[in-house]
């Protein structure tokens, strides 16, 4: 799962506007967000929320190794009946950055470098 430079986060089909967080961290989405790099090695939380405004959450651990061989890429796609990030096969995660313009365009315009902080 790797073509990155740097280790990644690619969400699929994220609709704008829906509530979004990693670790303990939360924002909205915007229509240009695709994921987050620059993941530092370690488990991480990822959650998303119809809703800014619905207590209820969903989300899912992964994990960056620390010694990688190269990059790690974890791939999730929205569910629209769910209202949820369910696993996505690489090959779709492939796909999805190939049309959005390939890695160069997804990595320098629509993902989010990762923070621990506001």
């Amino acid at each position: 799962m790797s073509d990155g430079p740097t280790s990644t986060l690619i969400l699929l089909n994220l609709p704008p506007s829906i509530l979004c967080g990693i670790n303990l961290l939360p924002f909205t989405t915007t229509p240009t967000f695709l994921g987050i790099k620059n993941l530092p090695a370690g488990f991480h939380f990822l959650f998303t929320s119809p809703s800014a405004s619905l207590s209820l959450r969903d989300g899912f651990w992964f994990h960056i190794p620390t010694t990688p061989t190269s990059p790690t890429t974890v791939f999730r796609k929205w569910s629209p009946e769910d209202e949820r990030l369910i696993p996505c096969p690489e090959s779709e995660g492939q796909a999805f950055v190939k049309a959005k313009g390939g890695w160069k365009e997804v990595y320098e315009k629509h993902l989010t470098p990762y923070r621990q902080s506001a």
